[in-house]
This record gives C-alpha cells, sequence and structure tokens, in this order.
C-alpha cells in the first residue's frame, strides 16, 4: 500500500509540475504584480512621520515566463519617486507613475495601475530648548524629613531634536519627577530625560543628575511674651493673653541652641482691628535654622488694664 501511494503521489507531481510548465509557455495571461517603488529626496533635515510606501499595485499582460519573473521580481529595478519638496508634498497618484512603469516592464504590458494615490507624510527636522524642573510634588520624603540644601540639577536646560511638528506641540518646561519614595538620606541620582513619546524625538542631554541633602526634624514648642508695639505709655491698654505658643521644626543637633530669648513676638497697636480689638501678633525675630514657624493664638485681644 504504501509503494501504491508513494507511486500515485509521483505521477500527480509529475502532472502538476507538466502543467505548470505548459502554462506558463502561453504567450498572454493577465495578473497583478506589486511593482517597487522608492522615494528618492534630500533626507539630511528631514524626518518620515508616516511610513513611505513600498509598492504600487499594477495590472499587467505578457507571457507566463516573463509575468513570473516580473511577479517574482527576479528582473525588476524599482520605480524611483523623486520629491524636490518633500515638506510640503503628501501623496503621489498611482495614474501619475504610469509612464515610469511602463518603461519599466519591459517585454510584459501594463494594462492598468491599480493603486489610486500613495500617501506619506515627511517634516522637516527641528530642535527646540525647553527648561529642565523638578517636580516637587515627587519629591517623598520620610516622616519628619525635611531637604536642607538646594535642589541641585546638572542640567538647568536641554535640548530636543526631532520632527517640527512634533516639537510645536511640547511645553517649554521638563519636569524631571523622582522614581524613589520616603527618602531619608541625601539623594543622588542621575534620571533619564524623556519629553515625548515619539521614538523620532531625541533629547539632550539624555540624563540629569540630582543631589539634594536632607536631614530629621522634631517639632518644638517654647511659652514666648507678646511684646506691645505703639501702646501708651500709662499701661492703660495690654495685651492678652500676653503670651503665645510658638511651635517650629528644627534639627535634632540645633535643638540645644535654642533660647527663648531667640524669639521676639510683637502686638503692633496700629493693626487693631477695631470691630473686634483684636492684634494678629507678628514674629519679628527666630533662629535661622527654625522652620516653619507658627503662632497660637493666631489673634490676641487688647483691653483697658483698668
Amino acid at each position: 500500500n504504501k509503494d501504491k501511494l508513494k507511486v500515485v503521489t509521483l505521477c500527480i507531481l509529475a502532472a502538476t509540475t507538466f502543467w505548470f510548465f505548459s502554462a506558463l509557455n502561453k504567450p498572454d495571461y493577465a495578473t497583478l504584480i506589486e511593482y517597487p517603488i522608492t522615494f528618492v529626496y534630500e533626507d539630511d533635515s528631514t524626518y518620515v512621520l508616516e511610513t513611505l510606501p513600498e509598492h504600487v499595485i499594477v495590472e499587467a499582460r505578457g507571457g507566463g515566463w516573463n509575468l513570473l519573473r516580473k511577479t517574482l521580481l527576479l528582473d525588476t529595478p524599482p520605480i524611483e519617486v523623486e520629491l524636490d519638496n518633500p515638506v510640503d508634498t503628501r501623496y503621489v497618484t498611482g495614474q501619475s507613475l504610469t509612464e515610469q512603469i511602463a518603461e519599466q516592464l519591459g517585454e510584459v504590458q501594463l494594462e492598468r495601475v491599480i493603486s489610486d494615490t500613495l500617501f506619506f507624510r515627511i517634516d522637516r527636522a527641528a530642535q527646540k530648548e525647553v527648561f529642565v524642573v523638578i517636580d516637587s510634588s515627587s519629591i517623598i520624603l520620610e516622616n519628619s524629613y525635611q531637604i536642607t540644601s538646594p535642589i541641585n540639577l546638572s542640567a538647568r536646560q536641554a535640548t530636543v531634536i526631532g520632527p517640527e511638528t512634533i516639537l510645536a506641540d511640547l511645553g517649554d518646561t521638563l519636569y524631571v519627577s523622582l522614581p524613589e519614595q520616603n527618602i531619608n538620606e541625601n539623594y543622588q541620582q542621575s534620571i533619564p530625560l524623556e519629553h515625548s513619546s515619539s521614538d523620532l524625538v531625541s533629547i539632550l542631554p539624555e540624563v540629569v543628575d540630582i543631589y539634594f541633602e536632607v536631614a530629621s526634624f522634631n517639632m518644638v514648642s517654647r511659652k514666648v511674651e507678646v511684646k506691645g508695639e505703639n501702646f501708651p505709655n500709662d499701661s492703660s491698654l495690654q495685651v492678652l493673653p500676653n503670651s503665645v505658643n510658638v511651635s517650629f521644626w528644627i534639627q535634632n543637633k540645633y535643638i540645644d541652641l535654642i533660647q527663648d530669648y531667640d524669639f521676639e513676638v510683637v502686638a503692633n497697636l496700629r493693626s487693631l482691628n477695631e470691630d473686634d480689638s483684636t492684634i494678629i501678633p507678628v514674629l519679628k525675630s527666630y533662629p535661622r535654622f527654625a522652620r516653619d514657624v507658627t503662632i497660637k493664638p493666631s489673634k490676641v485681644s487688647v483691653k483697658n488694664a483698668k
């Protein structure tokens, strides 16, 4: 049975091969061919935004062997489409290529060009200067930690290079985000710059180095006397309460250096709110290493001393 099957298979193969070669010898066939094309233009300062067409579909007529060679593109040089102004040209009609294709087909006759319009998009190259800024909302420190130095960037500006139309839609500021969270030590990292999702856009420099220092802080409070300013010399008016609670954040290493006399809180009678006889006390001085200083209560009352 296996031998019979092998004989049948060989017979079918031989018959198919004979038919194929016999058919190719016939002088008149029509078929569709994907004819290769290439675009010729000055590309030193341009970008291709939409892929350039590589073929145009044509209907051709001729002998079987000739059509087979053209279909397999064995002896078919591509049609060269010259673009004098590639940036402002958006398409080429298939009909405009008829004469060139007919010449290239040689012994095969061109019946018609099937492809109607070949669309593409080429843009001129451009570059844009942008500011590099840290996105402050991305700096997440561990509880009680604060930044204690300027935030240093290795580059404050960058150059974005790419297609003109894409760059026109980009902003003038590049915000850099920190990937780390709960930072509790001095920060030093190199972070890649990204200003567009397009692969056609590049940026220089490609990375920016970021450095800043952090330290742990504690909340501290001091009771401070409120001094009256521009009050009558006869002490007929007094401030109540006569002291306020001053709270602030400070590094541990500075806590022992804090003295009560480092703080001065003043209530200026000229700032009196006559509707409710209150004054907003002002912190006139405090230690330079104290941060986020607040006063409570936020208002004091002015009363008759008699």
